[in-house]
Order: structure tokens, then C-alpha cells, then sequence
């Protein structure tokens, strides 16, 4: 236990560092650019190569290639498992240029065509034709640290999103704050920064590789069994991720179409606020755990895989259920406090508001899913998961064309919602119907109760301390916003800790046991 929570909070503190450094960016994103449509063309611009990202690097390539990477070098040896990564990126690169070259094709032929297009699309593909390449270099990344991860070197893979971070922000502050660029010159600039960034984020855990492992990148077109299963399981996994990636796609294009002109970019900061807690907890602890049940799994150890999976579960859940309630309860003071700079004014911090807490509301629905989806891939079941993202994209596409119309960018993110839902649901009934693991309904297993009980607890303490604060006399609403946080967030931390303390929470009773032993007299160890 001592050994994954330590790996856990070792990439949990990197995404910490990331995510805040991924605030900053926001707020300067968002104070330069504001609601405009311009920000929206960039977003979607960032969108496409990212949809590549999750879906051949992080996403089902990732997924197909670690749990064999981790049973080849359990069954052989680390030289062999190199090896099925030199050719497994040896092919994947020569798949990424083909997908670039089709791509650019495809730009350039839409910009040379006389389309009676809107100023907005047209920009939005002339975005795109600068950020495409950075496909290349971050799917490439991806799979590098999917082997890191897999030898249980988790630093190199959560420090990579820091350099793209630095890179845009370097970029906004000098261009757009100290130079005074804007518009449209802003908008390439940060996608300029963006290809750098990725240059970077490629070549950081490669060097950690060789230094680490001793790896050397040698192009290898031979064959091996190894390789076929990747493929194998590539293959169904790669339909599940795009199906997942294109619910983002078709949401933001609908969002781009819709009359309000922030509507994409407030669908983008609803999700990078959502995604904040997420990332930081939720894909934190997949990343450290998935390795780990894909090893249990190459040894056989079915009862081990068993604890590690209701393990991540429980800890998925207890972290992103408050998550959710708190950002749904200080949806206002966070955009307040973080974003109600520059051009983004309170009218954009009042139209955001109810994204946000409808958003906040698929948070838990999210993470869980995206939990399961580790797990039937870790049993190298990518059929299940492609299901379930089908599933999902219906959901959405049917929800979103309906409820846009009434209720616009809101009905966008109802309908994401919605489909989280759908798709977990989907995927705990059949986990619960395939295998024999531990589910969510197992209370001495998973801890749903106490930590529905501790969310409740704290979502009183926030609400009244809340309604408290904003009685202040001689307080701005800034302030105001900005006293809440500081004072609220803590406050709720402490009172969920203690609320699991009294039902004994596994882990919260390790952590405690802990600080007992640390703070002990000598004499009494």
C-alpha cells in the first residue's frame, strides 16, 4: 500500500505543479483573449492534435502496449521489452506522418478553396495547420512514458505537461502582456509555442529512458509475438478512443456554431476547471495503478489485481465525489478569484457560472469511468470499453442537439454530463456481469458510504461559510471570492479527512498511523 500511495502523491505533486502552472495559463489566456472568437479558434485548434494524443498516445495505444511491455519483461527480459518499444515507435511514427500528411492536405485544401466561410472557421483551419505537427511529437512522447511508467518511473511522464505549460506561458506574458500582441497574431504565436513545447516534452522522457534503462532508439521493422498482440489490442482500443475523442470534437464544433461567440471557450475552461481534480487525483492514481495490475496480471496473481483495482476505485471515488461538490458549491468565487481579468468581465464569469456546476456534476462520473476503462484494459478487454464509448457519443450527439436549442452552451455541457453517466453506468454493469472483482456496492471494499457521508459534511460546512463570508461588510466581491477559497477549501479538506478518520478509511487510517509513528518519542518506537 506504502508503495502506490507514495508513487501516487509523487505524481500527484507533478500535476499539481502542472495544473497550477496550466492555471496560470488559463488566466492569461483568458485575460487576453476573453470570450472572443479568436480564443475560440485556438481551442479548437488545440483540440484536433490533442484528439490524436489521447487516442494514440495516452489513450488505447498506451493501453495495448504497456500491459504486454510489463509481461514481456516478466516473462524474458528488459532488452526484449526495449526492443517491442523500438518497434512499436518505429511504426507508430510512420503512422503519425501519414495522419499529418493527410491532415495538412486537408487544411490546405479547405484555405484554397473560395468558401463563403465565416472569418471564424477560417482562421480556426488556419490554426490548425500550425498545431497539427505537434501530433507527432507528443503521441511519440506518450509511448515513451507508457515504458517509463511500466518500470514504475513515473517522475519523467508527470513532469512532461509542465514544459508545454511554460512554453505557452512564456508566450502569453511576453507576447500578449509585456509586447502587446493580440488577435490573431497572439493566436499563432501560442500555437507556435505549442510545436515547441511538444519538441521538448518529446525529448524529455527520452533522455530519461536511455539514462534510466539504458534505451537506445534504433528504427526496428522486424515482427514478434509481442508486437502482434499490441496490434491486437490496438486495433478494438483505437476505435473506443476515437469514439471517445470525437464526443469532444463534435461538442466543441457544436459549441463553435452556436451564436455566442465564447461558447467554445467557455466549454474550455468549465472542462480545464473539471479536468483540475481529475487529472490531479483521479488520472494520477490510474497511472500508478494500471502498470500495477497489468504486472499482477502477466504473474497470474488474480487476488492481488483484485485489491489493487477495489484500492484505485476507492480512492477515485473519495477524492472526486467532494471535488465535484466543491466545485459546484464555489463555481463563482474560482472565477472570480482565477479568471475575472482583462477581457474576461463578469458578464463571461456569469455565463460560465451554470456550465460550471453542471460540468462539476459528471466529474465523479468521469473519473470512475475512466477507472473501469483501465481495468478492462489492463485484462486486455478493449471491446467492453469501445461499447461503452459508442454508447457514450450517442448519448451526447442525441442530448446535444437537443438541448442546445433550448438552452445553448449550457445544454452542450448537460449533455456531456449525461453521457458520462450513461457510460459508467454501462461499464460497472459489465464489470459486475464479466468478473468477479470487488464493485462499487461492496461497502467494506469500496467505502461509497462514508464518503458520500463526509461529502455531505463538508458541502454544509462550505455552504453556510460560504452565505457567512459574502455578509461581510466592506468587502469586494473580489475579495470576497478570494476569502472563501482561502479559508473554505481548507476547512472542507479538514472536515472530509476527519469525517473518514472516524470511519476508519483505509487509507486515511495509514496516513494517520503514519503521522503517529513520526511524531512518536524515541524512546516509544
Amino acid at each position: 500500500m506504502t508503495g502506490i500511495l507514495g508513487n501516487i502523491s509523487l505524481v500527484s505533486g507533478f500535476t499539481i505543479l502542472s495544473r497550477v502552472l496550466g492555471l496560470i495559463r488559463d488566466m492569461l489566456f483568458f485575460a487576453c483573449f476573453g470570450g472572443s472568437y479568436v480564443g475560440g479558434a485556438f481551442v479548437l485548434a488545440f483540440t484536433l492534435p490533442n484528439l490524436f494524443r489521447r487516442m494514440l498516445g495516452e489513450g488505447s495505444l498506451s493501453s495495448a502496449f504497456i500491459p504486454v511491455f510489463a509481461e514481456t519483461i516478466e516473462t524474458k527480459s528488459l532488452a526484449e521489452g526495449l526492443s517491442l518499444l523500438n518497434k512499436v515507435l518505429t511504426r507508430l511514427a510512420l503512422g503519425l506522418v501519414a495522419i499529418l500528411f493527410l491532415g495538412l492536405s486537408f487544411v490546405f485544401l479547405v484555405q484554397s478553396i473560395d468558401l463563403s466561410i465565416s472569418p471564424k472557421w477560417r482562421l480556426g483551419a488556419e490554426l490548425c495547420s500550425v498545431t497539427l505537427p505537434y501530433v507527432l511529437a507528443i503521441c511519440l512522447s506518450a509511448l515513451i512514458v507508457g515504458a517509463l511508467n511500466a518500470r514504475k518511473k513515473f517522475s519523467p511522464g508527470a513532469s512532461s505537461p509542465i514544459i508545454l505549460n511554460f512554453a505557452m506561458i512564456a508566450t502569453l506574458g511576453v507576447g500578449g502582456i509585456v509586447y502587446g500582441l493580440g488577435g490573431e497574431d497572439l493566436a499563432l504565436a501560442l500555437c507556435v509555442s505549442v510545436l515547441i513545447g511538444g519538441v521538448l516534452q518529446l525529448l524529455a522522457p527520452a533522455f530519461s529512458l536511455h539514462r534510466l534503462e539504458g534505451w537506445k532508439y534504433k528504427p526496428d521493422f522486424g515482427r514478434s509475438d509481442e508486437l502482434s498482440r499490441v496490434r491486437e489490442l490496438f486495433v478494438v482500443g483505437a476505435f473506443g478512443a476515437a469514439v471517445g475523442q470525437v464526443n469532444v470534437l463534435i461538442s466543441r464544433f457544436l459549441g463553435y456554431s452556436l451564436p455566442e461567440d465564447g461558447a467554445v471557450s467557455i466549454l474550455f475552461l468549465t472542462s480545464r476547471l473539471t479536468e483540475l481534480p481529475l487529472g490531479v487525483f483521479a488520472i494520477a492514481i490510474a497511472t500508478v495503478v494500471f502498470p500495477e495490475m497489468a504486472r499482477l496480471l502477466g504473474q497470474k496473481n488474480e487476488s492481488e489485481f483484485r485489491r489493487a483495482f477495489t484500492k484505485g476505485l476507492r480512492l477515485t471515488l473519495v477524492i472526486t465525489l467532494p471535488a465535484a461538490m466543491g466545485l459546484v458549491l464555489l463555481a463563482e468565487p474560482i472565477l472570480v478569484t482565477l479568471f475575472q481579468w482583462g477581457n474576461f468581465t463578469t458578464t463571461e464569469v456569469a455565463q460560465t457560472v451554470p456550465v460550471l456546476m453542471i460540468a462539476s456534476f459528471g466529474l465523479p462520473f468521469y473519473a470512475v469511468a475512466a477507472f473501469y476503462i483501465r481495468g478492462f484494459h489492463a485484462r486486455k478487454d478493449m471491446k467492453t470499453p469501445l461499447l461503452a464509448a459508442f454508447l457514450s457519443l450517442v448519448a451526447n450527439v442525441i442530448f446535444s442537439l437537443v438541448l442546445m436549442q433550448y438552452w445553448g452552451v449550457l445544454g452542450l455541457a448537460s449533455a456531456n454530463s449525461l453521457a458520462a453517466v450513461f457510460q459508467t453506468f454501462y461499464l460497472v454493469f459489465r464489470w459486475r456481469r464479466e468478473s468477479d472483482s470487488i464493485d462499487l456496492e461492496d461497502a467494506e471494499s469500496s467505502y461509497l458510504f462514508p464518503s458520500i457521508v463526509s461529502t455531505v459534511a463538508m458541502c454544509i460546512v462550505v455552504a453556510f461559510g460560504h452565505s457567512g463570508i459574502q455578509r461581510f461588510p466592506d468587502l469586494t466581491g473580489k475579495a470576497s471570492a478570494a476569502i472563501s477559497l482561502v479559508v473554505l477549501i481548507p476547512l472542507a479538506l479538514a472536515v472530509h479527512f476527519v469525517c473518514l478518520w472516524v470511519f476508519s478509511f483505509p487509507e486515511v487510517k495509514a496516513i494517520s498511523e503514519s503521522m503517529k509513528r513520526r511524531f512518536r518519542p524515541p524512546e516509544e518506537n
